[in-house]
């Protein structure tokens, strides 16, 4: 509302006012106006429900720097206004129209003026009530309420709410702050004896039980009780030099005794320690400590540790603020009642004491400001994400200084994990990582979780660097603790990574020799290539994971598709050392074994060679010394002696079992490098596929996978403008796809690279569950 419009208001409020006084023939008292009487003009009128009160950081003690104090009290205070009102205590029930108020604690009379000494909440019980229209909405009240201003039906609404008990959470704020206006009078002006001051502070400590949640009543009911308590202990000295400072205030103005206790230790010569300087610089004006308040507030206990760490250090003996001798203070309480004001300099016996507003800051404020700095994308960071807090994220996000004090528990969990490979639960693990359990696994969580693991040199297999996995909370990963910061894969890790998957399958489908067969590789491995430590672990971390997940095998047929004529002789090698250690090699998989080796343009002499080393280096001795030749020359040579052969026992169900292994590896190998058809594409994608295919996507991913599929291979630049003419984003759009092939195929549709490329086998397999036509 405009300043004019306000204007207005009061003017069609005081002509509402004399209207209805006409009309019930009210005739006020006439008293000789004393000239220190007169009315002074009221403050513009101000909204207890105004957008911009709930989060009002307004100090109503306000500090002023003055070089004359008044000798005598305001006339707005003067107690001869007393002689129109009637105060009715605790306990007492006044009674207005037919509404009668249990507990008494309200002014009843007929107010000079409604702004006058905070005399709004007087009820002047000639006015008009009127039955409530709006059931206690503030709509009606205006602009700094007053009992004599506000309509009929608000003053009806105002008596309903004191006679039923004062405690309807559903009413109107500038109702309980027309109340509470009676109460702030009494307890700064009428200054009641200690016990009905005790009843009074109770009466205001239940209400904000109730109405707290207000921005605006939290802040002044809260000062006000400040303010009383400090009245009511100014004459002990004993319990100002005691105050301790509280650390946990939202900052905003700095509390009246915390201002009085840093005034005297000024006086004094007493240099100031951290907490003092710490409260301080919380409660001084933006202009003399310009804090984040972000950062204060959002994260005040990283922001007093690195604080303390700084100021201990800059400050090793107390930070001394200098005395200013034109610095006075004085303190005024500033009220919600229109037109109270409380010169409380008198009253507080601070004379001669300077402002530390005023005073040089400059020192601890810049350490402040550089600390606030230090913590901003931490700060920044827990706003959009509060569950992150005692996270191993937030530890990445602290200065050095908080590594050792953020995330304790989060610490204690990483700390159980001592062993180079461990195997844990995803969903534990991203909730000491990212805070997070429970929820639908992207990957961007994935890449999350790894990011967090990086600081303090641990991995996790399955990297995200390598694409997107299937994850869920009871899903195993593996986290692999470096004993120093570990290094990037060699180029070489991406082809053994892939062979790893190959290996796994095999050592999968003979779970007798599962074990067997992985250590057989890993130790042929490290004779066969020269891997870095590092690379053998992280391969030996990801057979550890592979060994429980189902991780299909489209990775490993991409990269050795397009690996060296080296590489791929290394996985034909790999495959026929993984069979032997599971077992002897019979025809099926020696069939399997020339199809890869025609699919990966490995000759088939090659395999062969390979075949026979492994063989030779497997045989048996003879049973007994073989007689080559004698030492004289001859020209004929004894046969070796055929070993006797043995008689054992046939075992069938050992050969059966054995047959079914034989058979799963050979499965294994055809799945690999079985030759696939080339994909065609489309004429009419649209009416090509069925909408059964796509079911658990939504219209616009649909579509968006129809023109995918129609090629094989994308690059990232056309993938994102494909993505940005269906309307999609390009990041989401892949992870919502990927999720959803998780869910209906157990692998991701699209793999994320250099290019991004289109699943065959989820292809092959939407084919095979459409119906045939």
């Amino acid at each position: 509302m405009s300043g004019a419009q306000r204007e207005v208001n009061d003017i069609m409020n005081a002509v509402f006012n004399f209207l209805l006084r006409a009309l019930t023939k009210f005739r006020p008292r006439k008293e000789p106006a004393r000239k220190d009487q007169e009315n002074p003009t009221p403050q513009q009128p101000r909204s207890h429900n105004s957008p911009v009160f709930p989060n009002a950081t307004a100090s109503l003690l306000r500090v002023d720097i003055s070089l004359n104090n008044r000798e005598a009290p305001d006339p707005i205070l003067s107690k001869s206004l007393n002689k129109t009102l009637s105060w009715h205590p605790p306990g007492s029930t006044p009674k207005v129209g037919a509404h009668t108020i249990p507990n008494g604690m309200v002014y009843i009379g007929h107010p000079d003026s409604p702004y006058a000494a905070g005399l709004g909440c007087v009820i002047d019980p000639s006015l008009t009530i009127a039955l409530p229209i709006r059931s206690g909405s503030s709509e009606e009240m205006g602009y700094w309420p007053s009992y004599q201003s506000i309509t009929p039906s608000a003053r009806g609404a105002f008596l309903q709410w004191l006679s039923s008990g004062k405690s309807d959470p559903n009413i109107g704020i500038g109702y309980v702050f027309l109340y509470f206006y009676g109460l702030e009078r009494r307890l700064l002006i009428d200054r009641p004896d200690s016990d009905e001051e005790a009843v009074l502070v109770e009466e205001i400590q239940r209400l904000r039980s109730i109405y707290a949640g207000n921005g605006s009543f939290d802040s002044y009911s809260r000062k006000l009780i400040e303010a009383v308590a400090f009245l009511s202990d100014r004459r002990d000295q004993s319990l100002r030099k005691g105050y301790t400072p509280d650390l946990t205030k939202t900052s905003g103005a700095m509390p009246l005794p915390l201002k009085i206790a840093i005034a005297q230790k000024v006086v004094e010569g007493t240099p100031l320690d951290f907490e003092w300087t710490a409260a301080g610089l919380i409660g001084l004006p933006w202009n003399v400590a310009p804090l984040n308040t972000q950062v204060v507030n959002g994260v005040r206990a990283q922001f007093l540790d690195l604080l303390r760490q700084r100021f201990e250090k800059r400050f090793p003996q107390g930070f001394r603020l200098r005395n200013r001798k034109t610095s006075k203070l004085q303190l005024h309480y500033q009220a919600a009642a229109a037109g109270l004001n409380v010169d409380m300099t008198k009253l507080a016996n601070v004379d001669g004491l300077p402002d530390p507003d005023t005073l040089n800051w400059t020192k601890p404020a810049w350490l402040a400001s550089e600390v606030c700095s230090a913590l901003t994308p931490l700060a920044q960071a827990l706003s959009r994400h509060p569950k992150r807090g005692d996270t191993l994220w937030a530890i990445t996000l602290c200065p050095p200084e908080l590594a050792a004090t953020t995330s304790i528990e989060a610490r204690r969990w990483l700390a159980k994990i001592s062993s180079p490979i461990t195997i844990v639960r995803f969903g534990e693990l991203a909730r000491h990582a990212i805070g997070e359990e429970g929820v639908k696994w992207t990957l961007r969580h994935h890449k999350l979780v790894a990011e967090a693991l990086s600081p303090f040199w641990m991995s996790l297999e399955p990297d995200p660097a390598s694409g997107s996995e299937k994850l869920e909370d009871s899903t195993e990963v593996v986290i692999v603790a470096w004993d120093h910061e570990p290094a990037a894969p060699s180029g070489a890790f991406a082809v053994v990574a892939a062979v790893a998957i190959l290996v796994a399958e095999i050592a999968r489908a003979n779970v007798e020799r599962t074990t067997a067969i992985e250590e057989s590789w890993l130790n042929l491995l490290s004779d066969r290539l020269s891997l870095p430590p590092g690379d053998m672990l992280r391969v030996q971390a990801r057979l550890c994971w592979l060994r429980n997940t189902n991780h299909g095998l489209m990775k490993a047929r991409k990269i050795l598709a397009v690996a060296t004529g080296q590489d791929r002789e290394f996985a034909v090698w790999s495959a026929i050392r993984a069979m032997q250690t599971a077992g002897s090699i019979e025809a099926a998989q020696i069939a399997s074994l020339e199809l890869l080796c025609d699919k990966l343009e490995v000759p088939r002499r090659t395999l062969y060679s390979i075949l026979h080393g492994a063989v030779v280096a497997a045989a048996s001795p003879a049973a007994e010394p073989v007689s080559v030749a004698q030492e004289a020359p001859a020209t004929t040579f004894s046969i070796p002696r055929p070993p006797q052969p043995r008689k054992v026992g046939l075992d069938h169900d050992r050969l059966r079992r054995v047959r079914q292994e034989t058979e799963r590896v050979s499965s294994v190998l055809a799945e690999v490098f079985i030759e696939e058809a080339p994909m065609a594409a489309p004429s009419a994608p649209a009416e090509s596929k069925s909408e059964s295919d796509f079911e658990g996507l939504d219209e616009a991913h649909a579509a968006f996978v129809l023109t995918l599929i129609a090629q094989p291979v994308w690059t990232r630049h056309d993938f994102e403008d494909a993505a940005g003419r269906a309307g999609l984003m390009a990041d989401g759009a892949l992870e919502v796809i990927n999720e959803w092939a998780f869910d209906q195929y157990d692998e991701a549709l699209l793999d994320e690279g250099e290019k991004i490329e289109i699943n065959p086998s989820i292809m092959r397999e939407m084919a095979e569950r459409r119906p045939a036509v």
